[in-house]
């Protein structure tokens, strides 16, 4: 099981993406953005737009009842979640 701090934060509306760089050939690094070249398999989280200072990162996990999310995440939405709290 992972470390909660391990985790993003989740929200519906995330202004970051996780990203796994690939490329057709394993030994040549994979051109992520103008600029920017990963190593192939390499991961991270990439935002959709600049970020204030203290702002927090958040992804999307999917759009999953709360019982999904507390077993699978930790956490849950409460009320604010339009997926309710049971998997049907």
């Amino acid at each position: 099981m992972s470390d909660p701090k391990d985790l993003a934060n989740h929200s519906p509306e995330p202004n970051a993406d996780l990203t796994v760089a690939r490329h057709s050939a394993k030994s040549a690094p994979a051109i992520l953005f103008p600029a920017q070249i990963w190593e192939h398999g390499s991961a991270g989280l990439v935002t959709r737009r600049p970020l204030e200072a203290g702002e927090a990162v958040r992804i999307s996990y999917g759009k999953y009842p709360n019982q999904r999310f507390l077993l699978d995440y930790g956490f849950s939405l409460g009320e604010a979640n339009p997926r309710g709290d049971e998997e049907k």
